[in-house]
Order: structure tokens, then sequence, then C-alpha cells
């Protein structure tokens, strides 16, 4: 029994998808220790590290307040499912986006898409994609990207930690960008 458990263990950290069993730089590890191998998060729209667009901000940035197309790739066979969060560290890890059991046949979001995914809770308690606000300066906004093998089992009202907790060992894999306050912008009580 201990044998087969190995097993399946090491048959299922194989796959990465690519089919070489190997690892890279872009792998990721989650809280869990779960390594994403060969996961990756990316958008048309910004680089790793670059500035998100103003018009994925909120509204008191110039922005519209839709979510930036993002797509990923180098998810395992066995993945069901995806949960995606957004958060400014920047600013306590206020919420800004919580997406979660967007189909296994998904590899791509559009611009303001939920991909037939569940809409959580965000930090002002709607069921919405809330755009950079910073106050002030420059903020990075972190979208972090779960794979799952089973569905989460949450309702709209689950927030971010619902999410997290839920997707505890689930490989995960980031996407960083950044957005910097306009001298004029009005705040609309996000970050």
């Amino acid at each position: 029994m201990v044998l087969a458990c190995v097993a399946l263990v090491a048959a299922a950290c194989s796959d990465d998808g690519g089919g070489n069993g190997s690892t890279t730089d872009s792998d990721t590890t989650d809280s869990g220790g779960q390594t994403g191998a060969g996961l990756t998060l990316e958008s048309a729209a910004f680089d790793d590290g670059g500035e998100i667009p103003v018009e994925y901000a909120c509204r008191g940035h110039g922005g519209d307040d839709v979510s930036p197309p993002l797509e990923w790739s180098g998810a395992s066979q066995m993945a069901i499912g995806y949960a995606l969060i957004m958060e400014d560290p920047d600013a306590n890890d206020f919420v800004h986006w919580v997406l979660f059991d967007i189909p296994g046949d998904t590899t791509s979001l559009d611009s303001d898409d939920d991909g037939g995914g569940t809409v959580g809770t965000n930090q002002l308690g709607t069921q919405r994609y809330l755009g950079p606000c910073p106050p002030d300066g420059t903020h990075d906004y972190v979208f972090t990207l779960y794979s799952l093998f089973e569905p989460l089992d949450l309702g709209p009202e689950a927030t971010a930690e619902d999410v997290r907790d839920a997707a505890e060992d689930a490989p995960s894999t980031q996407l960083t960008g950044t957005f910097t306050a306009a001298a004029t912008s009005t705040d609309t009580g996000s970050s």
C-alpha cells in the first residue's frame, strides 16, 4: 500500500505537462511546499514586474475597473480547475480579486472575463474585480494562480483566505504588475 502511494505521488509530481519531468527556474512554490513545475502565468497587457496599463486600474485613476487579459500554461493534465487571487502586498495584502473553480479546460481569460468561474469576495465585500488604486506612489499587484485537483466547494461569499486555505497544497505560480498613482487621482477606497 505504501509503495502504491509513493508511486502515485511520484507520477503526479513528475507530470509537468511537458512530459520531461524536469524543473526550470520558472518553477514556483506555494505556501504548502508544492512546486508548480512549469506552471506559468502571463498577461498580454503587461510583463512580469511591468506597469499595469491604466485601463485595468480603478476609475479614480482613470481606469475602467476591468481585469487584464491573463493566460497560463504548464498545468498538470490532472488539473480540473483553477483559482486566481489578486492582491496588493504594499497595502497589507489588500484583496482586489478572487476567482475560483475556473474550468480545467480554460487556459486564458480575456479582459473583464471570469472564464466561467465563481467570483469570490474582495476586500470591500463585493464580488467583482477592483482595479489597482494606490493612494500614492507605486504599488505591486500580485496575481496568484492555483492549479486545482478537486473543486473548492466554496460559494461567492468566499474570501481570498478561504480560497488559499482550500487550495493549500495546490501548485501555484505568480505574475506581478505595478501601478503608480497619478497626482490628480481620486481615491475609491481600494489600494
